[in-house]
Parts: structure tokens; C-alpha cells; sequence
């Protein structure tokens, strides 16, 4: 109860959070999955994210849940009405090269919040939402935690958030995050 009561919190207080593209995001996951299986990208966006090295196709050759996750992307990208320039060399999303190494690919919302001020004890940042999953830091008492993604449910039944993490008004991660009954430890809640 305390985690719907938090999340609803989340959603409900208007005061802004830091600044968010959701489009940007969202293309961000959908070329990920084609850069992981050798897509060869021939769009200035693509080359500057992702580069050519070593790929070795023009085809996607996604797997079933590849796929899975691409139909799903690509109905969010629709009903946001996304149109990514494709001809630009930049892409507003968060520490990039620590994204490319999420096992787990979050997916944006339209929605954003904030835990503004940490309250909580240290939690393990993961790259997958797995508890045996690789450590790629740990959330501190004081850090702002931004929610720009929906909630994944792992195979025991478990939240797990995708954060943006943070300090001093500076990003300093990105990754999965299990709360358990900690999410409404903050300061305020901000959305």
C-alpha cells in the first residue's frame, strides 16, 4: 500500500522536475536494440549515437523479444506523436554510454517525477532488474532521484524503477533500482 500511495504521490504533485525527452528517449531504445545486433546506421543521428564499427548488416534481426520490446516502443513513439531529426548529431538523454550497457531496456513514459532529497539507506543501482545483476552504483542520502520510465516487474513479482540519479544538480547515474518499501523516503515528492 505504501508503494501505490508513493507512486500516486509521484504523479500527482506539480512541481517541475528536470527536463526530459521522452521522443529522444525512446529512439534512443528502439536504435539500441538494432546497434546491439550489427545495424550498419546511415542516418548523421544514428553514426553520431552509435557509430559503424563493427557492424555488419542493414537488417534488424531481432529476436522474438526483441521484437517485443520494438512493437512496444514504437506504440509509445506513436502515441507521443515522436518526430526524432534524424539529421542532428545530438540526443538528450542521460549519460549514453552507460545506458548502452543496460542489460534491461527501460522504456519512457510521458510522465515525470522526482524524489527530491533521499532519505532512504544506500541502494545498489543495477544494470538489469535483477538482484544478482552487476552494481553500477549506489543511491546516497541527499540525491534526487528522477522517474522518467515505466515500472518493470521482474519474475518474483518485484518493482523495479529505472532512475536517473542526481547530486548537487548533477546527473551522476542511470540504472535499475529495487525500492521495496523504501520509495517513499524523500524529502518531497515532486511530478
Amino acid at each position: 500500500m505504501r508503494l501505490l500511495y508513493a507512486i500516486a504521490a509521484l504523479v500527482a504533485i506539480g512541481t517541475p522536475v528536470a527536463a526530459f525527452d521522452a521522443c529522444d528517449d525512446l529512439w534512443f531504445t528502439r536504435n539500441l536494440l538494432f546497434a546491439r545486433n550489427g545495424y550498419c546506421f546511415a542516418s548523421p543521428l544514428g553514426q553520431a549515437v552509435f557509430g559503424n564499427e563493427g557492424c555488419y548488416t542493414s537488417d534488424t534481426g531481432l529476436d522474438g523479444q526483441e521484437r517485443d520490446v520494438l512493437a512496444d516502443v514504437r506504440d509509445r513513439e506513436k502515441a507521443l506523436e515522436c518526430h526524432v531529426d534524424n539529421q542532428r548529431q545530438h540526443l538528450d538523454v542521460d549519460l549514453i554510454e552507460q545506458r548502452k550497457q543496460m542489460l534491461d531496456l527501460p522504456y519512457a513514459t510521458e510522465f515525470e517525477s522526482a524524489c527530491v532529497g533521499w532519505l532512504g539507506p544506500a541502494l545498489p543501482i543495477h544494470n538489469a532488474r535483477h538482484v544478482d545483476s552487476h552494481v553500477i552504483g549506489h543511491l546516497q542520502k541527499g540525491d534526487q532521484i528522477d522517474f522518467f520510465h515505466e515500472i518493470m516487474v521482474d519474475e518474483a513479482g518485484n518493482d523495479w524503477f529505472f532512475i536517473t540519479q542526481r547530486r548537487n544538480n548533477r546527473v551522476v547515474g542511470v540504472g535499475w533500482v529495487f525500492f521495496g518499501d523504501d520509495l517513499d523516503k524523500c524529502e518531497m515528492f515532486a511530478g
